[in-house]
C-alpha cells in the first residue's frame, strides 16, 4: 500500500480541541457547469421549470422544519432563530420571484435560476452568506432526482467532516453523527452555521482554502483547534505527538474550568477585567461559566437576522434585552447599537422588505449609527426604547458603533433623551450610560472632542485595523495586510489608552486583539485595564494574565513602537513574552 504524503495545513480557530480520526469529505458546491448553463427554448418548458421551483420550495420548507427538530435540546433554543430567517427566505415574494423572473425572462432552467439568485444575494448580505447559499443548495436537492442532499454523512463511524462551506443544514446531520472535529473551506467565527457549531462540542477550524481538494475521505487527519493547525496523514511520529497532545489538552482544559472564575491578577497584583463578546442570548449560561465578570460587548445585529421582519418590534427586542441584563445579575452589559447595513439584513418598513441600495464598498458605507440619517423610526429608536427599558433590570450600558463624526453623537443623545420621555414610567430613572466604539480614526484623534459627551469608550481592533491600513480583509487579495500587530495601528491604541487615563474615563478593548495573548500583554502594558474577548478564550486569557508582571509589560509595550512592521513587533513579542500553560 502506497504510503501518503504528510501535509500540514493551517486555518482560522473557532473552537478548542484536539481530534485525530479518518475524514469525510463532503463537498456542498459540486460542479454544476451542465446545469447551469441549460437554457429553456418553449413556452411549455418555462411552465414546467416554474412548477418545478414551487414544488422544490415546498419540499424544502418542510426539510428545514426537519432539520430545525432535530436540533432541539441539542443546542440553545435561541440558536434555532436562523432557521426561522431560512424559511422567511422561502416564504419571500421577492426572492421567489427574482427565481421566477431568471425562469420567464432570463430563459434559464429552474435549477440555474436559484442558483443565480442565491449567489447574488449572498454576495451583498455576507453575514448570512452560508445561510442563503444552504437555502439554494436544498431547493436545487428538489429539483434533481440524482441529486442528493446530505444523506452519505456517517451516523455510527467516528470521522472528521472536510467540508467546503459549514451550513446549518449540515449541523443538523451533525449532531446525530459521531463527528470529531470540522474542517471548511470558506466561513469565519460569526457565520450562523459555525455559531451552531457549539453544539457539536468538537474542535472547528475553517477559513482553509481548497482542503476539500488535499483530502480524501478515508485520510486519517489529526486538528489542533487551539492554534487552527490541520495534519493530513501524519507521519507514526506526528501521530504520537498528537495523541499526547490529545491527552495534555483535556487535562489542561478541566484545569482552567476550575480556575475561570477566579479574578485575573497579575504577579504585581493588578487587576485585569475580562468581560465577554457575544451575540445570541443563548451564550449567557456559557459566559458565566467561562469566568467573564461582564458583557462588553453584546451584538445586537442577530436579532435583525433572525427575524428580519420584526425589525421595529420593541417588545420582542425588549424581552430578549431584559433576559440578558437578568441573567448577568447586576454585572455590566454594554449593548452595541445595531451594525447591519446593505451587506447584512434586509430594512424592512411596516413588514415589507425594501431594497437597500447597493453600494460598492459596504464596509466604508451606510452602516452603524449612521442610520440615524434615514432609519431612525424603522431602526434607531425602536432599539433604543427596548434596551431603555431592559436597563430598568440591571446595569446596562449603550454603544455606539461606526461613529466618525461628533455630530452623530449629538444626535444620538437627542433622540435617547425623547425615547426617555416617550417611555414615560417604563423608562429607567436614570438614562444609562453612553459610550462609542474607537474604530475610526476620527474617533481617536478627536477623542478629547468625544469625551465632552459620551460616559466610556471602547477600542474596536478589528475594523480600526481595517481603516488604518485602509485594508478590506474580506478581499483575499490584500486580506495578508490586515494585522493588529501593525505599529500604527498600536500607536493609535496607545493614544487611546492614555488620553482615557488622563482624564479618567473608562476605557476597554475589544475584537480579534484583545484574544490574542501577545496583543493583550502590549494593551496590557500601554495602561489597558478591560479586555473583552470571545468567551471560549476567557479561561485561557485570564490564565496567561496571572503569568504577568505589568512593569515587564510596559517596557516591551514602549519597545514594539519604534518597528517598523508589524511582523517586527510580532517576532519581537513572541520572543520576549511568557504565554505559557504550567
Amino acid at each position: 500500500m502506497e504510503k501518503k504524503e504528510e501535509i500540514v495545513r493551517r486555518g482560522l480557530s473557532i473552537s478548542s480541541g484536539v481530534a485525530i480520526e479518518k475524514a469525510f469529505v463532503y463537498k456542498v458546491f459540486k460542479k454544476r457547469d451542465e446545469k447551469l448553463q441549460e437554457k429553456l427554448h418553449s413556452k411549455s418548458e418555462i411552465s414546467k421549470n416554474v412548477k418545478k421551483i414551487v414544488t422544490a420550495i415546498a419540499h424544502a420548507k418542510s426539510t428545514l422544519s426537519l432539520q430545525r427538530n432535530r436540533l432541539i435540546g441539542k443546542t440553545k433554543k435561541y440558536h434555532l432563530g436562523i432557521f426561522e430567517f431560512q424559511t422567511f427566505l422561502l416564504e419571500d415574494s421577492s426572492f421567489i420571484g427574482k427565481i421566477r423572473e431568471q425562469i420567464e425572462v432570463n430563459k434559464k432552467s429552474a435549477y440555474a435560476a436559484v442558483i443565480a439568485v442565491t449567489d447574488e444575494l449572498s454576495s451583498k448580505m455576507k453575514n448570512t452568506f452560508e445561510d442563503i447559499k444552504d437555502v439554494g443548495n436544498l431547493i436545487c436537492s428538489y429539483l434533481d432526482e440524482e441529486e442528493t442532499y446530505i444523506t452519505d454523512i456517517p451516523e455510527e463511524k467516528p470521522f472528521i467532516l472536510i467540508t467546503d462551506i459549514l451550513t446549518p443544514s449540515l449541523v443538523s446531520f451533525l449532531v446525530n453523527s459521531d463527528v470529531k472535529g470540522v474542517v471548511t473551506e470558506l466561513g469565519g467565527k460569526t457565520s450562523h452555521a459555525v455559531i451552531l457549531s457549539e453544539s457539536l462540542g468538537v474542535p472547528v477550524i475553517v477559513d482553509t482554502p481548497d482542503i476539500t481538494d488535499q483530502v480524501k475521505t478515508g485520510d486519517v487527519v489529526g486538528m489542533d483547534g487551539d492554534c487552527g493547525k490541520i495534519v493530513i496523514n501524519p507521519t507514526k511520529l506526528r501521530l504520537k505527538a498528537l495523541k499526547r497532545l490529545q491527552k495534555w489538552h483535556k487535562r489542561f482544559y478541566n484545569r482552567l474550568h476550575r480556575e475561570a472564575k477566579k479574578y485575573a491578577k497579575t504577579i504585581d497584583n493588578v487587576k485585569i477585567n475580562i468581560w465577554a463578546n457575544i451575540e445570541l442570548i443563548s451564550e449567557l449560561n456559557y459566559i458565566i461559566d467561562s469566568g467573564a465578570e461582564g458583557i462588553g460587548l453584546y451584538r445586537t445585529e442577530f436579532i435583525f437576522l433572525d427575524n428580519p421582519d420584526r425589525s421595529s418590534d420593541v417588545e420582542r427586542q425588549y424581552d430578549i434585552y431584559r433576559s440578558v441584563v437578568t441573567e448577568m445579575s447586576g454585572r455590566p452589559v454594554i449593548f452595541r447599537m445595531v451594525d447591519i447595513g446593505v451587506d447584512k439584513v434586509p430594512y424592512f418598513s411596516d413588514g415589507k422588505a425594501e431594497t437597500w441600495t447597493e453600494e460598492a464598498n459596504p464596509a466604508l458605507g451606510y452602516r452603524g449609527i449612521r442610520l440615524i440619517n434615514g432609519h431612525r423610526n424603522e431602526i434607531i429608536i425602536p432599539q433604543l426604547k427596548a434596551i431603555l427599558k431592559a436597563s430598568a433590570y440591571g446595569h446596562v450600558k449603550i454603544m455606539l458603533p461606526m461613529v466618525s463624526l461628533i455630530e452623530e453623537v449629538v444626535e444620538f443623545i437627542r433622540l435617547l433623551e425623547i425615547s426617555m420621555k416617550n417611555l414615560g414610567s417604563e423608562a429607567p430613572s436614570r438614562r444609562p450610560s453612553l459610550g462609542i466604539m474607537l474604530e475610526t480614526p476620527s474617533s481617536i484623534l478627536l477623542i478629547d472632542k468625544f469625551a465632552k459627551y459620551v460616559d466610556f469608550f471602547s477600542i474596536g481592533t478589528n475594523d480600526l485595523t481595517q481603516y488604518v491600513l485602509a485594508v478590506d480583509r474580506n478581499n483575499a487579495r490584500v486580506a495578508y495586510m490586515w494585522d493588529h500587530f501593525h505599529p500604527a495601528v498600536l500607536s493609535l491604541v496607545k493614544q487611546a489608552l492614555d488620553y482615557s487615563k488622563k482624564i479618567d474615563i473608562p476605557i476597554s478593548i475589544c475584537g480579534e486583539a484583545a484574544g490574542d495573548p501577545f496583543a493583550a500583554a502590549i494593551f496590557i502594558g500601554f495602561g489597558a485595564n478591560t479586555l473583552s474577548l470571545s468567551p471560549g478564550r476567557i479561561a485561557e486569557m485570564k490564565h496567561f494574565v496571572r503569568q504577568w508582571d505589568t512593569e515587564k509589560l510596559k517596557v516591551l509595550a514602549d519597545e514594539v513602537l519604534n518597528f517598523e512592521t508589524a511582523e517586527q513587533v510580532r517576532k519581537f513579542i513572541k520572543g520576549r513574552l511568557k504565554v505559557g500553560i504550567l
